[in-house]
């Protein structure tokens, strides 16, 4: 019922979603108080890395509300870890707008520190400019930031486009093609739940795995062994 978009609020999907997004917003948060509250005591080299830390924070709580404000839409704007400690009854829902700019606020700040995220910024205000906003005046945004990206230089197609899977299996990041990249990988999983974590994509195609042959594919997900075997050589 899912891909169809017949489900009710219980829908387990929808439930989860929802914590997981505000769980990386809360730890997000946490991580920018405690950092910012010490970063006046580091030496500069500790003090240069917590600053790319705090980009990265930064581009990933932006990530998080970009996920929920385009899942649904009036959503309540948790700007610190005190805000999430509030009875659930006291939230107040703001508009897609403000959640924007918020996110706008946080990938500027990121992207001055890691380009890439302008990747992500140009996606967002490209969404802005549509549905249900329709702020037109993104539009010029959302073109200035790509072009920012693609006369940098730095990106393009890559000729062999096997070569995005193989770097996947291998870990390697080729910015040619990827403008940001996010680990969700956890090794302590067992059984049949997924080793990588999946953000964005819950519908699929599902098969089942075949020893020798293949994973189990849920369409944004599928290991081919003979494949993987030839990337680990």
């Amino acid at each position: 019922i899912v891909p169809a978009n017949a489900f009710p609020t219980t829908q387990s999907e929808v439930q989860t979603t929802w914590s997981s997004l505000y769980a990386g917003v809360y730890n997000a948060n946490d991580f920018l108080e405690r950092i910012s509250s010490k970063i006046n005591t580091y030496s500069d080299t500790d003090r240069q890395l917590a600053t790319l830390y705090i980009a990265e924070a930064r581009a990933l709580r932006a990530m998080f509300y970009f996920e929920l404000v385009r899942r649904y839409g009036n959503i309540a704007l948790m700007t610190n870890t005190e805000m999430s400690k509030q009875d659930p009854r006291t939230f107040v829902q703001v508009k897609p707008e403000k959640v924007y700019e918020f996110i706008e606020d946080d990938l500027l700040y990121a992207s001055r520190i890691l380009p890439y995220a302008q990747g992500l910024l140009s996606k967002v205000y490209a969404t802005w400019a549509g549905y249900p906003v329709y702020d037109e005046s993104k539009w010029e945004e959302a073109a200035k930031t790509a072009r920012t990206l693609i006369e940098s230089g730095k990106h393009a197609l890559l000729s062999d486009y096997e070569q995005l899977w193989k770097n996947t299996c291998n870990g390697v990041w080729d910015p040619t093609e990827s403008l940001i990249e996010i680990s969700f990988y956890s090794p302590t999983v067992s059984g049949n739940s997924d080793p990588v974590g999946r953000i964005g994509k819950w519908n699929g195609v599902k098969t089942t795995s075949i020893a020798g042959q293949r994973g189990s594919c849920a369409g944004n997900v599928k290991v081919v062994h003979p494949f993987v075997t030839e990337c680990r050589e």
